[in-house]
């Protein structure tokens, strides 16, 4: 990325705060600040999405609505980090994860994806979307716009070397071939991570070949 030296002018007890939080994270001022832009911009980007979206297809029903703020709550719950055995938890917990499933109830507009996403991004919560799990559902072109407005207010998280191993490891063990879902459950593990998906059964055959099951928390589409 691109960077670009600016001169900012701030309240000193508000420069004083934010130096103190920056410490306290292990970062340079200047990273933490970015990463906080960074944060709001993805916010915005992704709640001027959804607008967008209810300008096309109109409000969400009630029912989704008194879905997703059920759902809201179980997600925002599981803040513990959770860890496959052996691995520490390196990095920040988040709340949620998407899977393909995900992606694909966004891609169909459904209204119960639709609203609970936008109770994330309300709250200040950036779901996290694994990058294999954007190649399995972008084929690109405009039968895909909700799926677009989705990601937008997404973080598209590559797979390291630490995730794509022990995503093997599982796969080996609960005897399955798809990668992508192994990385989704390395990932929602290694944070505490709720994981939304529209087909539970391969994601729990995972958690129950790593011995996990019982941390792998879901929410069904």
């Amino acid at each position: 990325m691109v960077t670009k030296k600016v001169t900012v002018t701030l309240p000193e007890e508000l420069i004083d705060r934010a130096t103190e939080l920056a410490r306290l994270a292990g970062l340079p001022f200047s990273t933490w600040l970015a990463r906080v832009t960074e944060h709001e911009v993805k916010i915005q980007d992704g709640l001027a999405a959804l607008q967008e979206w209810e300008d096309v297809e109109g409000p969400p029903s009630p029912d989704a609505e008194a879905w997703a703020d059920e759902q809201f709550v179980c997600a925002t719950r599981v803040r513990a980090a959770t860890a496959l055995p052996g691995r520490e938890l390196r990095r920040p917990p988040l709340p949620v994860v998407y899977d393909a499933g995900a992606l694909l109830a966004a891609e169909r507009g459904v209204d119960r994806f639709r609203v609970l996403h936008m109770r994330f991004l309300a709250a200040g919560l950036i779901p996290v979307v694994p990058s294999p799990v954007l190649t399995q559902a972008w084929r690109g072109g405009a039968r895909q716009a909700n799926l677009a407005r989705a990601i937008a207010g997404c973080h598209i998280e590559p797979t390291d070397e630490e995730t794509a191993k022990a995503a093997g490891v599982l796969l080996g063990r609960s005897g399955t071939a798809d990668a992508v879902d192994a990385i989704v459950v390395v990932t929602a593990l290694s944070r505490g991570s709720v994981v939304v998906t529209s087909d539970p059964g391969d994601l729990h055959k995972l958690a129950e070949a790593g011995d996990v099951a019982s941390q792998l928390h879901l929410i069904v589409i």
